[in-house]
Order: structure tokens, then sequence, then C-alpha cells
């Protein structure tokens, strides 16, 4: 009822942005949601249904960040809904670095082998978020390349994308 409340309630913040987090609160394990589904269904856990855990799988989180460091968000809602944007340098570095990557990426598709490719994209999605010294350092890094291309030759969109 919570979660559901939660979403209904930021369905109708339009005028607060694009993108909303919510807090639901303490998180459930799932063991014991399947436990309370089972019994809901009139059976009993391990018994009528066998409850089997098999550990974590590649790339399962044990807990979820609510905001990323390139973030910045504004409570909405008592520590319930908030809305984030980018954070003014860490966030605009962070997004030119990464689509400038998967920019490249595309352009490469149809030319490099499937591993190379499957190696490149591990790597995009495994960026870490920038501190606020990084942010600036690559932000800087970003005008340089910006003022060094304005001398007449031709800008390319990516390089204008992070509003610097």
């Amino acid at each position: 009822p919570e979660a559901v409340l939660l979403v209904l309630k930021a369905s109708v913040l339009t005028n607060f942005g694009p993108l909303f987090v919510l807090n639901m609160g303490e998180p459930v394990r799932i063991v014991d949601l399947a436990r309370d589904l089972v019994k809901l269904s009139s059976l009993e856990p391990d018994r009528d249904i066998e409850i089997i855990e098999t550990g974590i799988r590649a790339g399962e989180k044990l807990y979820e960040e609510l905001f990323w460091a390139y973030e910045e968000r504004t409570m909405i809602e008592t520590g319930t809904i908030f809305s984030i944007a980018l954070a003014e340098q860490s966030g605009q570095w962070f997004v030119c670095n990464a689509t400038e990557q998967i920019e490249a990426l595309l352009a490469d598709l149809h030319t490099t082998p499937e591993s190379t490719l499957r190696e490149r994209l591990k790597a995009i999605v495994s960026m870490s978020y920038p501190t606020s010294n990084q942010a600036a350092q690559g932000t800087e890094q970003v005008k340089l390349n910006v003022s060094l291309l304005s001398d007449g030759s031709k800008l390319e969109s990516r390089h204008v994308v992070t509003g610097i």
C-alpha cells in the first residue's frame, strides 16, 4: 500500500521534474516475501511449496543506492519522494564522458570484433561516478577541448551537450 501511494503521488508531481526517486522504506527480504505469499495462498512453506535459496547471481546487488554522486536531489515529500537533477559539474562531466564512449562504441559496431565490443561495453557500464575534484578536472578538460575546436573547425555535438 505504501509503495502504491508513493507512485500515485509522484505521478501528479510533474512540475517538479521528469525524474523521481521513491524511498519505499526498509528493504524486505525476498525469502520472507516468498513465505508470506505461500501462506496467503493457504499453503505451508517448505511442506506444500519448497523454497530454495540459490545465492546471489552474477551482477545481482545486495543493496540499492537511492542517489548517485552526480545527482542533486530535492525533497518533495519528507523522506519519501525526491526530484532528481544532474549536479552542475559532476553530472555534466559524467554524462558527457559516458555519451562519448557510447557514441564511439556505436560507431565501431560493425567493424570491431564482438569480444572487443563486449569489453568496451563492460567498461562503460562499470564507470565510476566522479568525485567533485574529478568532475572539476573533467569539466576543465571539456572546456579546453571546446575552445580548441572553436577556431573554425567543425564542433561535434557531443562536446556541446554538456552545456558548458
